[in-house]
């Protein structure tokens, strides 16, 4: 999207419009001067467009025709992903059970069961963690089904099938390289208990999900950004559990994954959106933030995330952003080894593996070249000083 739609007003209406379908209210009147065309694009920017519809619907007057035909579209598109998504999940689930293959299904497959209706959450994939050393015994029963392998390594492999199947096989809840959540997580397999007449499908328990929901959150926050959907999502489970969750274990465990504060903004963010708790300046500056980054955030935030996670406190700016992009061209040993996993044994080999990953890079995505070095380029020391400001505000140490 080469321009930015997420004007105040916009944004404001958007939010007011996705909580009163939420609440089952009547929707807010459309103001005055509202760009529907703006409307649109940031409510598709951040995949609530489908959403929105069923809001649009219960205005009275309605809205001309012309206005909601792409809205009316996106809530099609959508009914039709989340029948075909749902039939699909159930078989590679069926199948997973009678291979005995230990599973688990997370996130959006979860969680789009507890609003108004599933497909008002929409997936753009649909994650499963699977045992490590199972992937491959994984990977025969998704060929079997029809899937395509379009990656292996690295925390997830990924599947696909035409129209719009796109599954992410998962090794652990959180990649290595997220040090801190994985050093609290783990693989998650110590999280997971069986599911109620199952002998190989498994779940986290309500206080658990819910803390990996913020933490899968905090990740995309601190990379990319994240959008108005990881909000929603927050308010959704916690209305939905209020009374029946243990949130002394929850609070407790948010402090040792260090998301306790995080956490309680997110939450306190989510009651200004959905719940009309009056906004303070940190609110404001985290709304302007989330709905700046689109569904899964921008390229040049996850640039800015990347920045400021890998710099070094005595670094000076320049220094540290010479650094950073030595490591887009040469990563280090660590990000090697889920390209390559042979270097675990030959590390000497990893100039070798530097020239190949290049080469592929060069002939087989050379825009994705262009596009880290613009990032990369487009990096300030003021908008670095921006967005951990942002960071700190947020609650991130």
């Amino acid at each position: 999207m080469k321009e930015n739609p997420a004007r105040p007003m916009v944004g404001s209406y958007l939010i007011a419009l996705l909580a009163s379908i939420l609440k089952g209210e009547s929707p807010p009147p459309l103001p005055a001067g509202l760009p529907m065309d703006k409307l649109y694009q940031l409510a598709a920017w951040h995949h609530v467009a489908n959403m929105a519809y069923y809001g649009l619907l219960k205005l009275d007057p309605l809205p001309p025709e012309s206005i909601l035909k792409s809205f009316k579209q996106a809530r099609s598109k959508a009914l039709a992903k989340e029948v075909r998504q749902e039939f699909e999940v159930q078989q590679i689930l069926a199948a997973f059970e009678e291979k005995q293959l230990k599973h688990m299904p997370l996130k959006g497959f979860i969680i789009k069961h507890l609003y108004p209706q599933p497909d008002m959450r929409l997936m753009a994939d649909v994650d499963i963690l699977v045992e490590a050393d199972k992937l491959k015994a994984a990977r025969e029963i998704m060929l079997t089904l029809g899937y395509t392998s379009v990656h292996e390594g690295g925390n997830h492999d990924v599947y696909h099938k035409m129209p719009v199947m796109n599954i992410e096989l998962h090794r652990a809840l959180i990649a290595e390289s997220y040090h801190d959540l994985y050093a609290y997580f783990g693989t998650g397999w110590q999280r997971a208990a069986l599911q109620a007449g199952k002998n190989y499908s498994y779940e986290m328990s309500g206080e658990d999900f819910y803390i990996y929901l913020l933490a899968h959150m905090a990740k995309h926050y601190r990379g990319g950004g994240t959008g108005i959907r990881s909000v929603m999502d927050v308010w959704v489970y916690k209305k939905h559990y209020q009374d029946s969750l243990d949130w002394d274990y929850i609070r407790s465990e948010l402090a040792k994954a260090g998301l306790d504060d995080f956490a309680q903004n997110m939450e306190g963010l989510s009651e200004c959106w959905f719940d009309g708790r009056e906004m303070n300046e940190h609110d404001q500056t985290m709304t302007a933030f989330v709905l700046s980054n689109g569904t899964y955030g921008t390229a040049q935030n996850a640039a800015l995330g990347k920045f400021i996670k890998t710099r070094k406190a005595d670094d000076s700016f320049r220094v540290a952003k010479l650094k950073y992009t030595l490591g887009i061209f040469f990563p280090n040993k660590e990000h090697m080894t889920i390209l390559f996993p042979f270097l675990k044994k030959l590390p000497f080999l990893i100039p070798l593996c530097w020239i190949v990953r290049g080469l592929k890079t060069i002939i087989l995505r050379p825009a994705n070249i262009k596009h880290r070095i613009r990032n990369t380029v487009s990096l300030t020391e003021t908008n670095s000083a921006q967005r951990e400001k942002i960071q700190r505000q947020s609650g991130f140490k």
